[in-house]
């Protein structure tokens, strides 16, 4: 029994082995740099898209629910258009991915709902760090989608 114990703890170790290995070949200076760039251009769109939130309520007055669906859209579009243009050198055909992209940001609304329902009433974790696992994985996920299925036309060395 305890051989066999042991024997799958080795095997489990060959197996992590194998799969560290294969993340770092793949790991190289321009996918790191694209992610960096990633990470930048979203933390960006969301900085401007929460200052022109702030705007709107504190200097204007305007709703709270009303300016963010005014805003929303805006930064949505302008976060396609920086990560097309900046993170992926995207040369593809906006018709097609555009509607690509707008179907991951849904995807992503619910998938971060989905990710905080888990983290919280399914494993007790206090709201405010299940906000920042969900958007840790949606970081993550986002990154992979965008660069596998709606900019799929780039590769990078």
């Amino acid at each position: 029994m305890w051989s066999k114990i042991f024997q799958t703890i080795n095997n489990y170790g060959k197996t992590s082995n194998i799969m560290i290995q294969r993340i770092k070949s793949q790991l190289t200076k321009s996918r790191i740099k694209q992610l960096v760039t990633y990470g930048f251009v979203g933390g960006f769109t969301t900085g401007l898209g929460y200052v022109l939130y702030y705007i709107f309520i504190v200097q204007f007055g305007f709703w709270y629910l009303f300016s963010s669906a005014v805003i929303d859209p805006f930064a949505i579009l302008l976060n396609y258009l920086m990560h097309r243009a900046i993170t992926f050198k995207s040369t593809g055909s906006k018709r097609t991915q555009l509607p690509k992209y707008i179907t991951l940001v849904m995807l992503n609304y619910f998938a971060g709902l989905f990710v905080l329902f888990v983290t919280v009433d399914l494993f007790g974790i206090n709201p405010l760090l299940g906000k920042i696992i969900a958007m840790g994985v949606i970081f993550t996920w986002n990154f992979l989608a965008l660069k596998l299925v709606v900019f799929k036309n780039i590769t990078t060395p």
